[in-house]
């Protein structure tokens, strides 16, 4: 590895441990060089945007949460609804845990951040349905947009106001619109999720798996 990619390595480290620690909004470029051992300008140059370190981060959880949901049986890939369902019910109790509730609250105040989620949400779950149509992909985007957008709301919503997350309800709400496509256009019902709520212990566990990785990722 080159000078130059062991130092950005070691701010998007920095970062990303600010960001567990306190946040997204208290993460200076001051902190992260601080934390990094760089200086500010040097910082400022491998990482010119904060907003992009926040999506690199998010990308990171994301990815920590599938390999959590594979790694500790929660779904099965090739069962679209048991699969997504967990990592749905995952993906919110990992950001509403302890460690990431203050840097999840920054993001969802944060409209710039928030809508580049969003994009990422909307093309995640293009690559999953892998609609055939254009009139299809169409329809997988408004729900997504419809469904993740306002479970997002609702998380922002519970955090701030000091709400249980409930991340088993805000993934149902998440897939009632984007498995619309799998489910032939049938609305999805309780009992097709019931058997798949994660109780809290496995929940909990996973949490821990995912934050843990976390703290020792620090990849683009």
């Amino acid at each position: 590895m080159s000078a130059s990619g062991s130092a950005r390595e070691a701010i998007v480290r920095a970062a990303y441990d600010s960001f567990l620690d306190v946040g997204y909004a208290r993460t200076t470029y001051q902190r992260i060089a601080d934390l990094s051992g760089f200086e500010r300008t040097l910082v400022q140059y491998h990482a010119p945007k904060k907003d992009d370190l926040a999506q690199q981060f998010l990308a990171q959880v994301l990815a920590a949460v599938q390999a959590a949901v594979v790694e500790h049986g929660l779904g099965r890939r090739d069962e679209p609804i048991s699969f997504r369902y967990a990592l749905a019910q995952l993906y919110f109790a990992s950001l509403g845990s302890a460690p990431l509730r203050r840097f999840t609250l920054d993001v969802l105040d944060s409209r710039a951040v928030l809508e580049h989620v969003l994009l990422d949400d909307v093309e995640w779950n293009l690559a999953l349905v892998q609609p055939q149509t254009g009139a299809d992909r169409q329809r997988v985007v408004d729900d997504t947009v419809m469904g993740v957008g306002g479970a997002y709301e609702l998380f922002r919503y519970r955090l701030r106001h000091d709400q249980e997350v409930a991340p088993a309800d805000l993934a149902r709400r998440v897939l009632a619109a984007s498995l619309r496509h799998e489910l032939a256009g049938r609305p999805l019902v309780e009992a097709d999720l019931d058997v798949h709520t994660l109780d809290g212990a496995r929940l909990d566990r996973a949490v821990a798996a995912v934050i843990g990785a976390l703290r020792g990722t620090a990849q683009d």
